[in-house]
């Protein structure tokens, strides 16, 4: 009667145990890695948006289009009713929205289909908060932004 495992045993099992987690950590960690980017990239968007309108000396806009899940920002609203990629400066002004990240904007300023938050010259906004939600994984970021202070608090939920 056998009362231990030979080492070949043991050998195939580590190496099964391993060649699954190469399999699957890669995964795990890239979704992950993919929320905290979006969340990353969205912060740095309000951040140019306010400074962009101190130094421009001009009032710019963070637009929410959720038509096409995107996130912009732009000095001109008159165009947005025939919203085209001219109204959108730069593509360092743009982000578009995973498939798997959901959205939820209150207090912002509702503009047709979009809503939006102003920057003035000044540094001020018109405010909002900003929650961005992973449905894989159900986590979440909680944006605050101020309307009078410079910093944008930023909450993060696991």
């Amino acid at each position: 009667m056998r009362k231990a495992f030979t080492l070949l045993e043991l050998l195939v099992v580590l190496f099964l145990i391993s060649l699954t987690a190469s399999l699957i950590i890669p995964k795990i960690t890239r979704n992950f890695s993919l929320y905290r980017n979006f969340a990353t990239e969205f912060e740095e968007l309000l951040i140019q948006a306010r400074m962009k309108a101190i130094i421009n000396n001009l009032s710019y806009f963070l637009i929410f289009d959720s038509e096409n899940r995107r996130i912009f920002v732009s000095s001109n609203l008159s165009a947005l009713s025939s919203l085209n990629n001219s109204l959108i400066e730069d593509l360092k002004s743009q982000i578009n929205v995973p498939e798997e990240f959901e959205i939820k904007a209150e207090h912002l300023i509702n503009l047709d289909d979009y809503k939006l938050i102003f920057f003035l010259s000044s540094g001020l906004s018109s405010g909002g908060i900003v929650e961005i939600i992973d449905l894989n994984y159900k986590t979440q970021n909680i944006f605050y932004v101020p309307k009078s202070q410079w910093l944008i608090y930023r909450e993060t939920n696991y």
